[in-house]
């Protein structure tokens, strides 16, 4: 047995590293899941995810009607959807419905119409003078995540304009 002394104890060194080759090495499912983990990101900041307005506009007899609705929203905010209604003939129009499709409306909560529905998401205008412009507005608030569509469609004596209306909401 070889007792070391205390000098020779601090010149001695570890032994050498073995040699490791420095590569990455990933398999197919990482190959393709960090290109897309990093496109994620880049797509927020070109605001894919974030809000969007999309109109649509229809004519139908002496109805035009331009809707501004959103066409993307985040789950648990309120935003509001404007029908403009304009009288196109030279009468006035005593009456003009303005319906709002029941699939699209119910998959959204908190909504509120003004003017106020009289039927089930139908709004009444009436006396509509030539030329007039009315509008119908709708708060409503993204409740079920998903790609959601519908119409709105204004009737007037046997005519009716009808618009195609599309909103995504995003978590």
């Amino acid at each position: 047995m070889t007792q070391r002394t205390e000098q020779e104890e601090d010149r001695a060194e570890p032994p050498a590293p073995p040699p490791v080759g420095r590569s990455l090495q990933l398999n197919w499912p990482q190959l393709i899941g960090f290109p897309a983990l990093a496109l994620i990101p880049l797509l927020a900041i070109l605001g894919v995810f974030g809000e969007h307005w999309a109109t649509a506009v229809a004519e139908g007899g002496p109805v035009r009607m331009h809707v501004e609705f959103p066409a993307r929203l985040r789950a648990k905010l309120t935003k509001p959807m404007t029908v403009s209604i304009e009288n196109r003939s030279a009468e006035t129009l005593a009456k003009v419905e303005v319906e709002f499709d029941s699939a699209y409306v119910e998959r959204f909560a908190a909504i509120d119409f003004t003017p106020p529905p009289h039927d089930a998401y139908v709004v009444f205008l009436t006396d509509v003078k030539p030329g007039e412009h009315r509008r119908v507005h709708v708060e409503f608030e993204g409740d079920q995540v998903g790609k959601h569509a519908g119409r709105v469609v204004a009737r007037a004596g046997g005519d009716s304009a009808v618009a195609v209306v599309h909103t995504i909401v995003f978590p």
